[in-house]
């Protein structure tokens, strides 16, 4: 007799069954909830892995990441700005090897498991190189636009540039701007291994090494020479030198280059005037003297003669004087040498070197093309004593 003829013992084998079924489930079940478990939990540490990764490379990348961009802006800029011959490539991959050599050092420490210090060094380190290179594109931008400007100013009038200071510069500038330029000028670090970024006519050699050229000249069969390339200019240096830290508001006030700076020669003889007449009766009367000339002008029929004072009553109209200051040469340019000679001239040029205003009296060399000192009328070359000296006797011609 089988277990189903028996009900008797067919439902407690069932119940049995049920049982194991129940249970088998449960257990199931339970895997499950705890693989589910252990999934969810794998991707909660991932997603904190992923955060700790974002927040790890937005603190340690993120100063350096923004300063780059700003550099690239001014590449931009300055391609734009310029001839076909300033490459921004060669400018923008120098800042991809920075950031290169920047991931590289924070790996090399132990990355996200380097210490705290280790990285803020690092970071310090590679984002004041950034800023560094930022700021020398960024005073070599204005430099370039203030090189415009200046070079638009003929002879020596004032503000006109001279070649006195970062004539390197100028010459890089000069290429820059020339419309039929050749070859190609970018920003490459010094190949000296100073640390310093230089801009210079460039090439590559056939492994793709930087390769810089200064300068060559050629002579024709004529006999004619001409030079291409420009002299490298130290572009680190160029913005060291300037005193520039980043402050954009000086930006404009930098002295990018040495000009040409006048004198106001109308304020300067009353100025003079009015020392000499001041000082004519106290010792000094040696080196000038006053007297008094007629005032002419012109009558109806365009003939000059004295002016007069219109007098009423009668009375004869009295001639107009007015006084003329002569200056002694020999006895000026001796009291020109004594202190009281060089505080006049100190008030006279407002304050302005000796220097400052002897550049205000260079010439342009139609030649050279360049700003040199002036000459006597034996062609020597007059020191910035003498040229500043004659600016006060100029004042009485």
């Amino acid at each position: 007799m089988g277990a189903y003829d028996d009900p008797k013992v067919a439902l407690p084998i069932m119940g049995q069954a049920a049982k194991s079924i129940e249970a088998f489930y449960r257990s199931m079940t339970a895997a499950g909830n705890q693989r589910l478990q252990s999934i969810n939990q794998a991707q909660a540490a991932a997603e904190r892995a992923v955060s700790r990764t974002r927040k790890f490379e937005k603190d340690t990348y993120g100063g350096s990441v923004a300063q780059s961009q700003i550099a690239k802006n001014k590449i931009s800029g300055l391609e734009k700005g310029t001839s076909d011959i300033f490459k921004g490539d060669q400018s923008r991959a120098n800042l991809e090897k920075m950031r290169d050599n920047f991931h590289e050092a924070i790996n090399k420490a132990g990355g996200q498991d380097a210490s705290q210090s280790e990285i803020m060094e690092i970071t310090g380190e590679y984002e004041q190189k950034i800023i560094n290179y930022k700021q020398s594109l960024e005073v070599f931008a204005v430099g370039f636009e203030k090189y415009r400007e200046l070079i638009e100013i003929e002879g020596n009038a004032d503000n006109a540039i001279m070649e006195g200071l970062n004539p390197e510069m100028i010459g890089i500038y000069e290429r820059m701007n020339d419309p039929n330029a050749t070859g190609e000028i970018g920003i490459v670090e010094d190949p000296g291994g100073s640390g310093d970024f230089i801009v210079a006519d460039f090439t590559r050699d056939s492994n793709g090494k930087i390769v810089v050229n200064g300068p060559t000249t050629t002579t024709n069969a004529a006999g004619v020479t001409s030079t291409t390339g420009t002299v490298p200019a130290n572009l680190s240096k160029f913005k060291r030198d300037l005193g520039y830290t980043g402050e954009t508001k000086t930006l404009n006030d930098l002295e990018y280059f040495q000009q040409v700076t006048g004198v106001d020669k109308i304020e300067a003889k009353k100025f003079v005037d009015q020392y000499l007449t001041n000082n004519l009766n106290t010792g000094s009367s040696s080196i000038a003297q006053i007297t008094q000339v007629p005032v002419m002008v012109k009558n109806q029929q365009g003939t000059l003669v004295q002016a007069s004072t219109p007098a009423g009553g009668g009375k004869t109209p009295s001639k107009k004087f007015k006084e003329k200051i002569t200056l002694n040469d020999k006895e000026m340019r001796q009291f020109l040498t004594t202190q009281k000679g060089q505080d006049l001239k100190n008030a006279v040029f407002g304050g302005d070197d000796i220097e400052t205003v002897y550049r205000s009296t260079y010439v342009l060399d139609p030649v050279t093309n360049t700003y040199v000192p002036p000459k006597d009328a034996q062609g020597n070359v007059l020191t910035a004593e003498q040229a500043t000296n004659q600016i006060i006797f100029d004042l009485y011609k």
